[in-house]
């Protein structure tokens, strides 16, 4: 295939440029281009810089499995995701691989730029957190971190599972059917969703 979209693959001139990159309107989309990322940067990038996107992705991914969809701070998020290779790469410039590897430990809920974003997202305030319907609320720490994983490090989404299906086309969450469900999961969907759906009834 040589072109996509009016760009000419075989054109390495400076007139052929490059094309616009498509906006994050969900968390799920950021999740997609870091798992890209991370599945074809084995191919070209050392170990370090590995787990640096890694851990990226893997924050991400937490992050969203325990907060409602937001177009706003999905966002943000690209933005101090941004931010961060940046830093990533300007400091293996200014003082080496091994200080660079250090910013994994900024993806962190703490993290003092990702706080005063979430603060400048208004859909985020105290205000407007008590609008969240029970289904947008977070499953308990323990029974998710038994969730098993999908291919990309995304947890399983246990609104997928339930009667009443999950309706984001996007989900932040893995749409998979497991081999078992651990303890707690089949409490939390009936309470929350109805219960499984009829064709998952065995898990």
């Amino acid at each position: 295939m040589t072109s996509e979209k009016g760009v000419n693959l075989w054109d390495f001139s400076a007139k052929n440029s490059l094309p616009t990159p498509p906006k994050a309107f969900s968390c799920a989309d950021l999740i997609s281009a870091l798992s890209a990322l991370y599945k074809f940067g084995q191919y070209f990038y050392n170990s370090e810089t590995m787990n640096f996107i890694g851990a990226a992705k893997d924050f991400i991914i937490d992050y969203s499995d325990h907060t409602r969809p937001d177009p706003s701070m999905a966002r943000l998020f690209v933005f101090w995701i941004n931010s961060k290779f940046s830093l990533f790469r300007n400091t293996i410039l200014s003082e080496g691989l091994g200080a660079a590897t250090k910013i994994s430990a900024q993806f962190c809920r703490s993290e003092d730029k990702l706080a005063a974003l979430r603060d400048s997202c208004q859909t985020w305030k105290p205000g407007h957190r008590g609008n969240r319907t029970p289904g947008a609320s977070r499953i308990p720490a323990d029974l998710y971190s038994q969730l098993p994983k999908a291919e990309g490090g995304r947890r399983l989404c246990l609104k997928y599972l339930s009667q009443a299906g999950c309706q984001f086309s996007k989900c932040s969450s893995a749409h998979v059917r497991p081999e078992a469900l651990p303890e707690g999961a089949r409490k939390v969907i009936l309470e929350r969703w109805g219960g499984l759906g009829t064709q998952l009834s065995d898990l």
